[in-house]
């Protein structure tokens, strides 16, 4: 199985789990090994998507790189924009998987090492 069918196949597991808002949480997979990022409301939610991407077939490992904010509207808001900002940049193949994202009080803050060639304008 190819790392994309098995990050498919991880976001899959974890949109059927309904103790685990998909939506917050971004699947990096390179060489079999799957990493989650993002923010989630509870550790029983970060616990359960751990527990998800480990029942499907083909993972070698996994890094939990979730974090765990009891979460009031402005930080529900905070941890909405951050999950968007991580899903963008998941979904962008020329963004390093090591750069990372934060947000409060709707700034968005990115992090990391790596180099992206920018096209000319």
């Amino acid at each position: 199985m190819s790392d994309d069918e098995l990050r498919m196949t991880v976001e899959k597991e974890l949109v059927w789990d309904p103790k685990v808002d998909d939506q917050a949480i971004v699947v990096g997979v390179e060489d079999g090994a799957v990493t989650l990022r993002g923010t989630v409301g509870s550790f029983r939610e970060r616990r359960e998507a751990a527990r998800a991407a480990k029942r499907v077939a083909g993972v070698k490992a996994l890094h939990d790189r979730l974090k765990v904010r009891i979460l009031d509207t402005q930080r529900r808001d905070d941890a909405d924009l951050r999950g968007a900002v991580l899903q963008a940049l998941g979904l962008d193949s020329v963004v390093p998987s090591t750069i990372n994202a934060s947000a409060r009080d709707g700034v968005v803050t990115l992090k990391g090492l790596g180099s992206v060639q920018l096209p000319a304008r």
